[in-house]
C-alpha cells in the first residue's frame, strides 16, 4: 500500500461571485504523478497555493481539512512541497546570478551555508576551539540530512543539460524562455515530494 502524502477535504474557494472549488476533495499518494489541467482562471494556481499554505480556502461547514504525512522513517516520508512560479518577478533594482535563484527556493540551505562559513572563519582564527569544531560537526550533519550536495548537483546538472554553464550569469540577462529553463531546473532537482 502506498503512503498518502496529503488529503484535502471540503475545499471551497470563491473570488467574488465566482466559485472556484465547492466541497472539493483531493488525495496525493507516494509515487503518483499528477498533472493539473484546466483553462485560465479555473483554480490550478489557487489549488497549488492552498497546498503550499500561501492561500487559505473559504470557511465552510463542514470545515476544510488538510492532513499531511508526518515523517516516520526519513525526510522523504514527510509531506513537503515546493511551488515554482511560471515567472520570477523581481523589483527593478534586483538582479541575481543563477546560484542565487536556486537559494531563493532553499533559504534554509543558504542560511546553513552562511553559518558554516562563519564557523570556518572562527576555526581559522582559533583552530583549537573545540566549541567551534563541535558546531561545525553538527552543521555538517544538517548538510547531510538535507542532502544539500545532492540537490546542488542535480540543479547544476539540469542547468548544464539546458545549456547553462556559467552559474554567475545574471537573471535579467536571460530571455523569458531561458528563465523558465532555470526555474524548471530548480523544480526537477527538488527532493520535495510534491
Amino acid at each position: 500500500m502506498s503512503k498518502i502524502y496529503c488529503v484535502l477535504k471540503n475545499l471551497s474557494l470563491s473570488f467574488g461571485p465566482k466559485n472556484i472549488f465547492q466541497n472539493a476533495q483531493l488525495s496525493i499518494n507516494q509515487g503518483e504523478r499528477i498533472g493539473i489541467i484546466g483553462r485560465n482562471g479555473e483554480g490550478k494556481s489557487s489549488l497549488l497555493k492552498i497546498i503550499c499554505g500561501e492561500l487559505s480556502p473559504d470557511s465552510t461547514t463542514p470545515t476544510f481539512s488538510f492532513d499531511k504525512a508526518k515523517g516516520t522513517n526519513s525526510v522523504e516520508d514527510e509531506f513537503s512541497v515546493i511551488l515554482i512560479p511560471q515567472e520570477l518577478i523581481l523589483e527593478e533594482s534586483q538582479d541575481f546570478d543563477l546560484d542565487d535563484i536556486f537559494y531563493r527556493f532553499y533559504p534554509e540551505i543558504k542560511d546553513l551555508k552562511k553559518r558554516i562559513e562563519a564557523i570556518n572563519k572562527k576555526i581559522e582564527t582559533n583552530p583549537s576551539s573545540e566549541e567551534a569544531i563541535s558546531k561545525l560537526g553538527l552543521l555538517m550533519e544538517e548538510v547531510e540530512n538535507l542532502k544539500v550536495h545532492e540537490l546542488e548537483q542535480k540543479f547544476y546538472s539540469y542547468m548544464k543539460y539546458f545549456g547553462f554553464i556559467d552559474s554567475k550569469r545574471k537573471w535579467k540577462s536571460l530571455s523569458g524562455g531561458e528563465q523558465r529553463k532555470i526555474l524548471l531546473s530548480v523544480g526537477l532537482s527538488t527532493n520535495r515530494n510534491i
